[in-house]
């Protein structure tokens, strides 16, 4: 009984239209700019590096900056401030300290299936040395540092 009810509700409103259901024009994609990653220095004392990044129109978050050094460890960017410089954008990275004192010998920008590495990255980093490094910082500086004494001799 009411099978035939669902039948012509069903076909009702394609027949008292008339005229063909209208199509959306299909969007065409822009095509996206090459995305390139200079690295153009880096200040170990205060753990940060400065890169310029073409190809985004806004500052990627940090986490899409891996740095890797020689054993394949990988790390990444502690924040980032960006400003745009034309079409570019200049942005400078937080490191993490402790591992400064790493040989870094890569440095990627990965974003899904976007990923671009900078070139001549070992050159700014170098074999650490003790002199660049920050030096150690203490949460209490007024407490005595314990000095360990070596045992006498008898």
């Amino acid at each position: 009984m009411y099978r035939p009810l669902v039948l012509v509700f069903l076909l009702v409103p394609q027949l008292s239209t008339g005229r063909p259901k209208k199509r959306h024009a299909k969007i065409k994609p822009v095509p996206a700019a090459a995305l390139t990653l200079k690295l153009e220095s880096v200040n170990l004392p205060q753990a940060r590096a400065q890169v310029l990044i073409t190809g985004l129109r806004r500052a990627p978050e940090p986490r899409y900056f891996v740095f890797r050094d020689e054993r394949a460890r990988r790390f990444i960017a502690l924040d980032l401030h960006c400003e745009p410089v034309g079409r570019a954008l200049r942005c400078t990275l937080d490191l993490p300290r402790p591992y400064l004192r790493a040989k870094i010998v890569a440095l990627t920008l990965e974003m899904g299936h976007r990923s671009v590495a900078a070139d001549d990255v070992a050159r700014f980093f170098g074999p650490a040395s003790s002199d660049q490094l920050p030096a150690a910082t203490t949460d209490h500086p007024e407490l005595p540092v314990p000095v360990e004494e070596e045992p006498e001799k008898e």
